[in-house]
């Protein structure tokens, strides 16, 4: 077993380049140094898994501290990874094979052909899938046993692979399209055409493909088949990863990743990375960045800041017995909560039971809660929450003014 120490290395936003409203300043970046031609990369929960091309072998890495636990061989030309739940699954496109290892114990559980040069791959929780980019076809394994259960024809150059709890997508780069099946019987159930389609990854709503020579990210709605837009990104995109916030690229071209806004595609930041970045991953707190060039994995991780209420509820002058709908809008690291209270800001005591709002929304989202009837002037604040804290807005009050009755008017007949 082997223990290896960050390299500590500096990273800046792309010079010359305006910071995006939302960017964050990352702290120092971390190199891991790995086996040669790092590329595919996966987290278990509790470990960084990364495939060496070159070497053809995998790196387990305990994702807390950034250690080297162990390496282990699987064949030439190990590239891709995906994580079933308790076995990671790696691509071997040097044999056609791929290898299960078992994510508790660190151990090989076997080798299996599956076709002539298997690429990317994914899980549906019963089936593996592989896109064999040599053979034109998705594989498709039994995940207990690595069986290949049917070998479905797609085109020229099938890459990469996602579920999005329903179908799987394949993207097929040769063919500049991306398909849709239903898992049970293979069957293409939609097709779209794409330039160059290459990575793929499913945010719950939304099938996210990089679409590399366009230098942009498409973004189709996983159940209409909407293709909702394409958004510029860094130049050479080559990977696509969410995080449960964002949507991350790797640009081999500047050696960069960019992080997209999950809501409308707009960029947040581009960061500098190593050479020839390859895959990404989210472990809930960093980015891990394989380094083709570079025999490493970048660790990127920012600040972990409480969110800043831009705009906060604002106070209302309404009629006796009526409404309110209060809004606040919040920034900074994502996913928040909103938590509303009656009273003054920092009162705890009254949260506002079966009225009170909270979910998870993007960082541009507003949060609006709806008063119930307010017979009296009453006051009323949010907490906005997110993991690295909480901030408090300042009190709204809602002003009542009596409507007027014909009571209140006297008339005086005149003679």
């Amino acid at each position: 077993m082997s223990r290896v120490f960050f390299v500590l290395i500096g990273i800046s936003l792309l010079a010359g380049t305006a910071i995006p409203a939302g960017a964050q300043v990352p702290n120092p970046m971390q190199a891991i140094p790995v086996g040669r031609g790092p590329v595919g990369i996966a987290f278990d929960g509790t470990h960084i898994w990364v495939a060496n091309e070159i070497s053809g072998d995998v790196c387990e890495i305990q994702a807390a501290t950034g250690t080297v636990l162990q390496t282990l061989a699987t064949g030439p030309g190990a590239q891709y990874l995906a994580f079933d739940g308790t076995s990671i699954w790696v691509t071997n496109c040097g044999t056609g094979s791929v290898s299960k290892i078992d994510a508790n114990t660190g151990t090989l559980i076997g080798n299996y052909k599956i076709g002539v040069m298997p690429d990317g791959l994914g899980v549906d929780g019963t089936y593996v899938w592989v896109a064999d980019y040599g053979g034109g076809s998705v594989v498709k394994l039994q995940a207990s046993t690595g069986a290949v259960v049917q070998t479905i024809p797609l085109g020229t150059h099938p890459r990469f692979v996602a579920f999005d709890g329903a179908y799987v997508w394949v993207t097929v780069t040769g063919d500049d399209k991306v398909v849709k099946l239903r898992p049970s019987t293979g069957e293409i159930v939609g097709t779209w055409t794409l330039g160059f389609p290459y990575a793929i990854v499913f945010d719950g709503n939304y099938m996210w493909i990089t679409c590399a020579t366009a230098n942009t990210i498409a973004k189709i709605d996983a159940d209409s088949g909407i293709i909702v837009g394409n958004y510029p990104t860094g130049f050479a995109p080559n990977w696509i990863a969410f995080d449960g916030a964002s949507i991350w690229t790797s640009n081999q071209g500047p050696n960069t990743i960019s992080q997209h806004r999950a809501s409308d595609g707009s960029l947040v930041g581009t960061y500098s990375v190593g050479k020839r970045p390859q895959c990404v991953a989210s472990d809930g707190l960093n980015m891990w960045v394989t380094n083709g060039d570079d025999n490493s994995v970048s660790v990127l991780s920012f600040p972990c800041t409480a969110p800043s209420i831009t705009t906060p509820p604002a106070s209302q002058m309404i009629a006796g017995g009526s409404t309110a709908t209060l809004t606040v809008i919040a920034s900074g690291v994502t996913p928040f909560t909103y938590q509303w209270y009656e009273g003054a800001s920092g009162d705890t005591s009254t949260p506002v039971g079966a009225g009170v709002v909270s979910y998870t929304t993007s960082s541009t989202s507003s949060n609006s809660f709806t008063t119930f009837s307010v017979h009296q002037t009453t006051g009323y604040w949010v907490r906005v929450g997110n993991s690295c804290g909480h901030t408090d807005s300042d009190t709204a009050v809602i002003h009542r003014y009596r409507r007027l009755m014909p009571h209140d008017f006297k008339y005086h007949i005149k003679d």
